[in-house]
């Protein structure tokens, strides 16, 4: 008696836990279903709720035969795989779903159909379930273009939640003019980056002819002394060399400058070399003695000796001393001729780098100009462009250098740059 009575009790309990937990489950699930059901009455958010109980069945039986993929399975057994996205049901649709995808009758028109047979062209969303389930998988979202009642596109954003009772709740929400606007703001970035690439070819090409200006000029020049003294009855064949000397050095220089453009064109990267600054800076010097010639200036040339050599593109360094001198050269022409001096200076700057200074005795810098002075097509000078300081600065960033403006403490302009030693 003892052992029936003890096994009564047994029973009772059991019987009493298995209650308990159901009625907290049927708790939780009438609190997710009230959840749910006030989800449907969002007046923003569309909501289809999907029978997937039969589908999953399917999968399951179809993942113990051993299909793990349910793409394998579309290619191999196009007719199952059908079938089992046929079980998916719509059981369910919220008045806003209904409003959103333009039904009248509350979306009635939807029920009586099975979902890969409507109008509505949800079949990535439907093929989505099958992934989820086949992967085991609790939900997803993504985007997808649909159709409304009456023919035109909608851009649906979604969120499925597949529950373990074989339900789909599948939030919506109409993204149309949300995509309509990102079309036209791609549109208007196309039309930007065009409008940009034009002024791009207009600067470089604003670019291109202040750097060939100086040595087509300087070539003219030496070509007109030349003739001149070919025309002199005693001629002076040292001068000649000399002035054949330029010559070969400027049109080395169109050469390099072209090139130069070229791999700018072409997003090329022109490569470092070993440079001598000393030897550069004497190179440059000799290009421009017509120059300072012709200004009535002098060309100091002030370089720290045995200095380091330096990584940098050649062309571009030269082009550098030559715009920063002819515009010092430019800044004395109102001077007195004793006073046209302009210095460049070379020479260390702490252990791994060098660093040139160009001065001049002119009136300096307005301090109201400096912030803006290597800006592209700003100038001060009547006849200018104001590309020369931009190529500048542009050339020595390229090569992991710095450039920067200001006053000589003793007067005048300063240009000074460094570049990184070798």
């Amino acid at each position: 008696m003892d052992a029936e009575f003890k096994a009564q009790e047994m029973v009772r309990e059991l019987n009493q836990t298995l209650e308990q937990r159901v009625e907290e489950r049927t708790r939780e699930m009438l609190g997710a279903r009230w959840r749910y059901r006030s989800l449907f009455h969002d007046e923003n958010i569309g909501v289809l709720e999907l029978d997937i109980a039969q589908a999953r069945a399917k999968v399951e039986a179809l993942r113990a035969e051993g299909f793990t993929d349910p793409s394998i399975l579309a290619k191999t057994r196009p007719a199952l795989f059908e079938e089992v996205l046929g079980e998916i049901r719509l059981v369910e649709i919220n008045e806003t779903c209904s409003r959103i995808f333009g039904y009248s009758d509350g979306g009635q028109e939807l029920l009586e159909r099975r979902p890969q047979e409507n109008r509505l062209g949800g079949r990535p969303v439907l093929l989505k379930h099958i992934e989820a389930l086949f992967a085991g998988e609790g939900g997803f979202s993504g985007s997808v273009v649909m159709r409304r009642a009456d023919g035109s596109r909608l851009v649906a954003a979604y969120t499925a939640k597949l529950s373990e009772e074989g339900v789909s709740f599948v939030t919506v929400v109409d993204i149309s003019e949300r995509e309509k606007t990102h079309e036209l703001l791609l549109a208007a970035q196309n039309e930007m980056s065009r409008a940009n690439r034009v002024a791009t070819i207009g600067a470089l090409s604003v670019s291109i002819a202040h750097e060939l200006n100086q040595p087509i000029t300087s070539l003219s020049v030496d070509i007109d002394t030349a003739l001149r003294t070919l025309d002199k009855p005693s001629q002076d064949p040292a001068l000649l060399g000399r002035l054949l000397t330029r010559l070969k050095r400027n049109a080395e220089r169109l050469a390099g400058i072209v090139q130069r453009t070229r791999n700018q064109a072409s997003n090329q990267q022109a490569g470092l070399e070993e440079v001598e600054l000393d030897a550069m800076a004497r190179e440059t010097a000799a290009l421009l003695e017509r120059d300072v010639e012709r200004r009535h200036a002098v060309l100091h040339l002030r370089i720290e000796p045995d200095l380091p050599r330096v990584e940098a593109e050649p062309v571009a360094v030269q082009q550098v001393l030559v715009n920063l001198i002819v515009n010092a050269l430019e800044a004395t022409e109102s001077l007195p001729i004793k006073q046209r001096v302009v210095t460049v200076s070379i020479a260390r700057k702490g252990p791994q780098a060098v660093m040139v200074k160009v001065t001049d005795a002119g009136n300096g810098i307005d301090p109201d100009i400096l912030e803006k002075i290597f800006d592209p097509f700003f100038t001060t000078k009547g006849e200018g462009v104001g590309m020369g300081l931009q190529i500048c600065r542009s050339a020595i960033e390229s090569m992991g250098g710095d450039i920067r403006a200001g006053d000589a403490p003793e007067g005048g302009a300063l240009f000074e740059f460094t570049l990184m030693t070798v």
